[in-house]
C-alpha cells in the first residue's frame, strides 16, 4: 500500500505526466495523512481494478494552469460518460459556451430534478472520449448531436436516454417552454464527445434553446446493460426510482459511499456493500459497475450469508 502510495503521490507532484485513475479525489484520499485506514482501504478497493480502464490525458501547460482534468475513456469503458458533439452550447453564468470549451470550476446553469430549483452550479470533473454513432435530435429548429444512452427530461416521463426518445417526447427548456421533438436520425459517424459532472443537481442546459438534460456521467455504470431494465423492474420502486437511469445511478452512489457501510470482497473480485440501518444491499464487479441493487427480504441474515471478507 505505501508503494502505491508513494507512486501516485509522485504522479501528481509531477503534474505532467498522465497517470491512470478512477477518481482524482480517491487518489487524494489515499495520500491523505488525515484518511483513515478503512478509507483508505475502501479507496484501494476502487481504485486497483480500474487502473487499466481510466486514463488522465496529458497536460498542457496550459490545462494545469487553469485546473482543468479531461478523463479519457478507452474502450472497455467508453459508456461511462454519456456526451455531447463539441458546438454544442452549454449556459453558464457567464452566457452560452461550447461544450469543449467547459473548464472545471465554471459555473452552469442547473435544475434539481426533485424539488424544481435552479442555480449555477459549479463543474467537477471534465470528460471526452470517441464515439462511431450520434444520436441527432430535431427540436426547435435545432438539432442537438448526443450519444445513445444520454439522458433528457421528457415532460411526463422524467429522464429518458436518448436511444428511447421518440418523435413527439416532449422537452423543457431553462425558461420552462414545452419544445417536441421534430424528428431523430442516428448516424453512423466518427465524433469526439464531450461531457462534465456539475456539482450537486448533476444537471444543464444545452443548445441556444436551453433544452434541460442530465449530465449522466461518471466512472461506475450497470455492468450488464442488457439486465438494468429487468432489475430496474424488480427493485426500482425499492428506492422511489422512477426510470432504470435513476435506479442506475442510485445503485453507483452508493457504491461511491460504500466506506460509511459494511464491505465484503469475494475471491472473483466481486464487491457487496451493506447498509444495514436502510437495508439496502449492492453487489458489484471489481471494476465498479453495478450487478444488482435492493433491499433484501431478509435483512441481516441475508447480509451475513454472503461471501467475501
Amino acid at each position: 500500500m505505501e508503494n502505491c502510495k508513494t507512486n501516485l503521490d509522485a504522479q501528481f507532484k509531477g503534474g505532467q505526466k498522465a497517470f491512470e485513475v478512477v477518481y482524482l479525489d480517491d487518489a487524494k484520499t489515499l495520500m491523505s495523512k488525515d484518511a483513515s485506514g478503512l478509507e483508505k482501504a475502501g479507496t484501494l478497493i476502487q481504485i486497483i481494478p480500474v487502473f487499466k480502464a481510466y486514463k488522465v490525458v496529458k497536460k498542457t501547460d496550459k490545462a494545469i494552469d487553469s485546473g482543468k482534468e479531461v478523463i479519457k475513456y478507452t474502450k472497455k469503458a467508453k459508456k461511462a460518460c454519456n456526451c455531447f458533439t463539441s458546438g454544442t452550447k452549454v449556459l453558464t453564468d457567464e452566457g452560452e459556451k461550447p461544450i469543449e470549451e467547459i473548464e472545471v470550476g465554471d459555473k452552469v446553469l442547473a435544475k434539481d430534478d426533485e424539488t424544481g430549483e435552479m442555480a449555477y452550479k459549479e463543474v467537477e470533473w471534465l470528460f471526452q472520449r470517441d464515439v462511431e454513432e450520434t444520436y441527432n435530435i430535431t427540436v426547435g429548429g435545432e438539432v442537438i448531436t448526443t450519444t445513445d444512452e444520454h439522458p433528457f427530461w421528457i415532460v411526463g416521463k422524467g429522464w429518458v436516454e436518448a436511444q428511447h426518445l421518440a418523435v413527439g417526447d416532449v422537452l423543457t427548456t431553462s425558461d420552462g417552454i414545452k419544445l417536441a421533438i421534430e424528428k431523430i436520425e442516428v448516424k453512423q459517424e466518427h465524433v469526439t464527445v464531450y461531457n462534465f459532472k456539475v456539482k450537486d443537481f448533476h444537471t444543464y442546459f444545452v443548445s441556444n434553446l436551453g433544452i434541460w438534460t442530465h449530465n449522466a456521467c461518471g466512472p461506475y455504470q450497470w455492468g450488464n446493460k442488457n439486465t438494468l431494465q429487468d432489475h430496474f423492474d424488480r427493485h426500482g420502486s425499492d428506492f422511489g426510482a422512477k426510470n432504470s437511469t435513476e435506479y442506475a445511478q442510485m445503485a453507483n452512489d452508493f457504491f461511491k459511499n460504500r466506506n460509511k457501510y459494511e464491505v465484503k470482497v469475494d475471491t472473483d473480485g466481486t464487491i457487496r456493500v451493506y447498509d444495514p440501518k436502510t437495508n439496502t444491499f449492492g453487489s458489484y464487479n471489481a471494476d465498479g459497475t453495478s450487478k444488482t441493487f435492493y433491499k433484501p427480504t431478509r435483512g441481516r441474515a441475508y447480509w451475513d450469508d454472503q461471501p467475501g471478507k
